[in-house]
């Protein structure tokens, strides 16, 4: 899939984990607006993006483990 990202998506990836560190705060989860850098991602992934996708971030295994998922994706089958 990917053998790494370009510096620029890398930066933005990076930026996206703090940014969701500092918003869950005592949280386990939250929702928020996928980014610009997850839907280019995912479409390179060869997914649909919808306009109006959304991200789920946890933390299932502690603050060290971040998973994001986009339930509106789950239905579609990936290529």
């Amino acid at each position: 899939m990917f053998d790494y990202l370009p510096d620029e998506l890398q930066r933005a990836e990076d930026s996206t984990a703090v940014a969701d560190k500092d918003r869950v705060r005592g949280m386990y989860r939250h929702t928020r607006p996928a980014t610009t850098t997850e839907r280019q991602l995912l479409a390179h992934l060869g997914y649909t993006v919808p306009t109006d996708l959304d991200t789920v971030v946890s933390w299932p295994v502690g603050a060290g483990v971040r998973r994001r998922t986009w339930p509106q994706l789950e239905t579609e089958t990936t290529p």
